[in-house]
């Protein structure tokens, strides 16, 4: 039921497994941390200062990935329930999905954050047929969101210079 891997400045930290109710891993500044399973109830994925998170797997009902200073951070998964990604001051940020219920991505000062933060460059979130589609942030440069017949899509935001908000036969649209 329990798969957990751990260690401090390893170079590469890996876990898999078939349908496990967990999965987790967490280190500190290790190079590389890949979890990876098919169908498990979590995937879980953490660090400090590692060079990438990358966290991926199939059908799950949460998959979370979270760190402090990372250079990447990549969250990814068909169909899953929730898909969350967060950290300090990482370079790129990206959480994408296939028919997700909830996208939801959030950092500080990151160079890019998909789709929520404070003063990034690039704010976007995109996704296919969402319940929830939502982005806000204070004083970034653009802030997009899109997505096709999702249920809600919203966008707010504080002294930015651009904010974007379309889609495709949503019920509501809300800037």
């Amino acid at each position: 039921e329990d798969l957990t891997l751990s260690g401090t400045n390893p170079d590469y930290l890996t876990l898999s497994g078939t349908n496990p109710n967990y999965l987790t891993l967490s280190g500190t500044n290790p190079e590389d941390l890949t979890p990876s399973g098919t169908n498990p109830d979590y995937l879980t994925l953490s660090g400090t200062n590692p060079d990438y998170l990358t966290l991926s797997g199939t059908n799950p009902d949460y998959l979370t990935l979270s760190g402090t200073n990372p250079e990447d951070l990549t969250l990814s998964g068909t169909n899953p329930v929730y898909l969350t990604l967060s950290g300090t001051n990482p370079d790129y940020l990206a959480l994408s999905g296939t028919n997700p219920v909830y996208l939801t991505l959030s950092g500080t000062n990151p160079e890019d954050l998909t789709p929520s933060g404070t003063n990034p460059e690039d704010l976007t979130l995109s996704g296919t047929n969402p319940e929830d589609l939502t982005l806000s942030g204070t004083n970034r440069e653009d802030l997009t969101l899109s997505g096709t017949n999702p249920e809600d899509l919203t966008l707010s935001g504080t002294n930015p210079e651009d904010l974007t908000l379309y889609g495709t036969n949503p019920e509501d649209l809300t800037p």
